[in-house]
């Protein structure tokens, strides 16, 4: 049995999306705050921790209109409560299981119908009023009380007999009394106004809608229930939307969370809070300050719920439980020896008299509680020439942050597989108890603290961790599921990538949503049809470290001196692209198409900086002419881009058929050289470039002419230092390239003292200034500003 997929709706920013479970791993990537963590969250809140878990806030801000629009109608008329008003607009998490014929007796409460054979069964866990009728009523009269309030406080005194006070109200809330305090108002007799001001002028008091009644009684008037779903309407989803089912008008639900004897959650959030062993850590879901973060008592946890061997003893623990009492008895008889005399000294004060207790002193040895100060976890050194100084010893608190973390990370996941088997004495007082078949294990961006290497090494080894015992190694019976979110490449490196979630934002307004939401998407599905593409697709990112899962957008470039001479142009000219989370990727002219699906189903914007090649119809490639009938050897330009392959056509192109349209959000903008004009001392003419290097030559003459360097440099300098003629200087330009190293090129300009004063390729600027804009509509759209034009 395994966790197939959930469907989430109405939870924060997850309007509605569907994640698919990986039977082992399954990764959460994606940009800053795009919904990873809302997703773990849902998991935890709806799975473990019940209703006491949500706040209004955890609905989604376009429903909230909705929820106000039968708080409207309930303040005119309380007594209007249609059946189904409520469906579809609080959160909801739908869980598919995939159950095996011979564990069919697990999952008897989610079987839909006697016509069910198996295979999948799914069970919603939603929030709804617990009484629609009671809600009603009570938010009618505190909303009545509170317009009387205003209505009053905007009279004159004299035509004002009764206002409002603010003495607190017991209401009836089915079986609970609640106290709505200062904020609930009653009717009152006075002869004054309460309150006075110059002009008359609305108030914001509780409560201004349904949404503001039930920011202080969510969980009084929400509960949460569990419904059995249809398997036959498990729909795969629509525009990367989850497709959740509508549930009968008649459905009734369960009488108890049917998937708490099933699936057992733990979990490590990013507040891990290690460091110096003297300071306190807070717990990141209760802020409380606590020391349970540290080793040591992580170590003590693990002993007394494991290993302790005065919990539940049996016939092995013997031996250690006659050493502890014996040096208990020791310690006792030592203590009372060292005692005597202050005890001798304070009788003769006269206490304690004839009738007083007599004072005894006696100690408690605790295995566990020895465990718990600051030296339990230490870590030794090692001297030179293969001498250990064995007495030399580091707090835990003193060593590196990373491996302190990893130490944690790991160690819990020993615990929390130890405590699902029963392991050791955690057996005994629950020897009654079965064990889940599904233990769910999420953690949250597990890269703080953590340097590239020992990320990689957390990434291959956690699930071996949590299956590393006997019952688990080569058996099925129990199923281990490991969800990770994380912002780092090096761990999505090192999985594998059908394992991959991708979380996109979405701009408000996106599939018919009118705030800022996210959606999910397959990476394994991602990568396009052909075997071939899938493999280089696969091989490329690999070796890039997948920095492409969590950028804001994406440039492809043709060669190493783009790779290192684009990013300083960004820098230096374009500053709300240099602020975005940009991902560059070397890829050249004849691959960039091959990431056309992948780039297509994450729907990254995307500048592809390319080359022309232009050449003849059964030619090498030669200088770009105009009216020879070129053709433009790029197949990037050729298969990916919707622009003629004739290079007077692609030299006369306008910029918006060098756009690519997606959907509002995504575009990819093609980019490669087009015609310039340059002064060679007594000529001005057009120059037609055909590569990145020659294209920035001609935009800055005079630099390249005093620009110090061997090799290719050397030879642009001479070039554009002894010709006169523009045509003339392309042609050798163009022959200079087949030879001598692009890198030393690069590297060349850069070392210049005057390289900020360089003009970017014309191409490539148009190109960097377009998806500078559009990082700016996307910035404000993502944050909800619909006007953004």
């Amino acid at each position: 049995m395994r966790i197939e997929a959930v469907e989430i709706r109405n939870f924060r920013k997850l309007a509605s999306v569907r994640l698919d479970f990986s039977k082992q791993t399954t990764l959460l990537v994606g940009a800053n705050n795009s919904g990873k963590t809302s997703a773990l969250i849902a998991l935890r809140s709806f799975l473990k921790q019940g209703i006491s878990a949500f706040s209004k806030n955890d609905l989604t801000l376009s429903r909230w209109q909705e929820v106000n629009d039968i708080g409207a109608g309930w303040a005119v008329d309380p007594s209007v409560t249609l059946p189904g008003t409520w469906a579809g607009l609080l959160p909801s998490l739908d869980v598919w299981l995939h159950v095996e014929d011979d564990e069919v007796h697990r999952v008897s409460p989610l079987i839909p119908t006697l016509d069910w054979t198996g295979g999948r069964v799914g069970v919603r866990f939603a929030l709804e009023p617990k009484d629609e009728e009671n809600l009603a009523r009570t938010f009618h009269d505190a909303w009545t009380a509170t317009q009387a309030l205003k209505a009053a406080w905007r009279l004159p005194a004299e035509t004002a007999p009764v206002i409002l006070s603010s003495a607190s109200t017991n209401h009836n809330v089915g079986h609970e009394a609640v106290d709505y305090g200062a904020d609930h108002v009653s009717a009152v007799q006075t002869d004054q106004p309460l309150l006075s001001a110059p002009e008359p002028r609305d108030l914001s008091l509780w409560p201004d809608d349904l949404i503001d009644f039930l920011s202080k009684y969510f969980q009084t008037h929400l509960v949460l229930r569990h419904y059995v779903l249809d398997p036959e309407k498990f729909q795969p989803p629509m525009k990367d939307c989850a497709c959740v089912q509508d549930l009968p008008r008649d459905s009734e639900p369960l009488a108890s969370n049917p998937l708490a004897d099933i699936v057992l959650i733990d979990e490590i959030n990013a507040q891990r809070g290690l460091g110096d062993a003297g300071e306190h850590a807070a717990d990141a879901s209760t802020g409380r300050i606590s020391d349970t973060a540290r080793l040591s008592r992580q170590l003590s946890d693990y002993y007394t719920k494991h290993l302790d061997p005065a919990e539940n003893p049996g016939p092995e623990d013997l031996h250690a439980l006659q050493t502890i009492a014996v040096a208990q008895e020791d310690f006792d008889a030592r203590l009372k020896q060292a005692f005597k005399v202050a005890f001798d000294e304070m009788a003769g004060l006269s206490y304690p008299g004839v009738t007083d207790p007599r004072i005894r002193v006696a100690s408690k040895l605790s295995a566990a509680e020895s465990l718990r100060h600051e030296s339990a976890v230490s870590f030794e050194l090692k001297g030179t020439g293969g001498l250990a100084t064995s007495e030399m010893y580091l707090p835990e608190g003193q060593n590196g942050l990373g491996y302190q973390n990893l130490i944690s990370m790991v160690f819990r996941l020993m615990s929390f597989r130890d405590r699902w088997l029963h392991v050791g004495k955690a057996a005994k007082p629950m020897s009654d108890a079965s064990i889940q078949p599904i233990h769910l294990v999420l953690v949250e961006e597990p890269e703080a603290h953590l340097h590239v290497q020992v990320q990689q090494v957390f990434a291959k080894k956690a699930f071996d961790v949590l299956r590393n015992h006997i019952d688990l190694l080569d058996k099925s019976e129990l199923t281990t599921q490991l969800v990770i979110s994380t912002h780092s490449s090096h761990i999505a490196h090192e999985l594998p990538y059908e394992s991959l979630r991708y979380f996109r934002r979405l701009e408000a307004g996106a599939n018919g949503v009118n705030v800022p939401t996210s959606n999910v998407i397959n990476v394994d599905l991602a990568y396009g049809t052909t075997q071939d593409t899938q493999r280089f697709v696969q091989r490329y990112l690999r070796v890039q470290h997948a920095d492409i899962f969590f950028a804001d957008a994406l440039i492809l470039v043709e060669g190493s001196a783009e790779k290192m001479l684009v990013p300083l142009f960004i820098k230096h000219r374009h500053p709300a692209l240099y602020q975005a989370y940009v991902t560059m990727l070397e890829i050249g002219g004849s691959h960039a198409h091959r990431l056309q699906p992948l780039i297509d189903a994450l729907k990254i914007p995307t500048l592809v900086v390319t080359d022309l090649d232009p050449k003849f119809e059964s030619g090498p490639n030669a200088p770009t002419q105009r009216g020879v009938k070129q053709i433009s050897g790029n197949p990037t330009l050729k298969n990916w881009s919707d622009l003629d392959s004739d290079v007077d056509s692609l030299l006369e192109a306008h910029t918006e058929a060098k756009i690519k349209k997606g959907d509002d959000q995504y575009a990819v903008r093609f980019a490669y050289q087009t015609a310039v004009t340059v002064s060679l001392d007594t000529t001005t003419e057009e120059a037609l470039p055909s590569t990145f290097e020659d294209a920035l030559a001609f935009e800055n003459v005079s630099f390249f002419r005093t620009l110090a360097g061997t090799g290719l440099t050397r030879k642009f300098r001479d070039i554009l230092t002894t010709e006169t003629d523009v045509k003339s200087a392309a042609a050798k330009l163009h022959a200079a390239l087949t030879s001598g190293s692009k890198a030393e090129f690069a590297l060349d300009i850069m070392m210049s003292v005057d390289f900020e004063k360089m003009t970017p390729p014309r191409y490539i600027d148009e190109g960097l200034t377009w998806l500078e804009e559009r990082m700016q509509k996307q910035e404000l759209t993502v944050n909800g500003d619909t006007d953004a034009e």
